[in-house]
């Protein structure tokens, strides 16, 4: 995780011990468990983009495409830069019937 080791305040603390338990759920392919443990570390650290990240990838392997699809569209709005958003997103857009899309956003990856 990003954040600075050492002076970390207790909401940080307990938005990682989210993030990392989101983590080895998604490892165990646990996607919609993740899900709301990931979205309360983001209220507690609403700018944090490897949270928001994390439940990007939480809501596309639970087929929560609606909610992935809205928050990959503000990770890459914020990062166009970032390969691996645009190529999530039009997989996204992809497998929710919307392939012309899809391929707007592939040249981007």
């Amino acid at each position: 995780m990003p954040w600075a080791v050492g002076s970390v305040s207790r909401v940080e603390a307990d938005a990682y011990d989210l993030y990392r338990s989101a983590q080895l759920l998604l490892e165990e392919r646990e996607a919609l468990a993740a899900v709301p443990l990931l979205e309360q570390a983001s209220r507690q650290l609403p700018d944090e983009r490897a949270i928001m990240r994390l439940l990007a990838l939480a809501y596309y392997y639970s087929a929560s495409f609606t909610a992935a699809e809205l928050l990959l569209r503000r990770l890459v709005d914020a990062d166009p830069l970032d390969a691996d958003l645009p190529h999530m997103l039009g997989k996204t857009l992809d497998l929710t019937g919307r392939p012309g899309q899809a391929q707007q956003s592939f040249p981007l990856a």
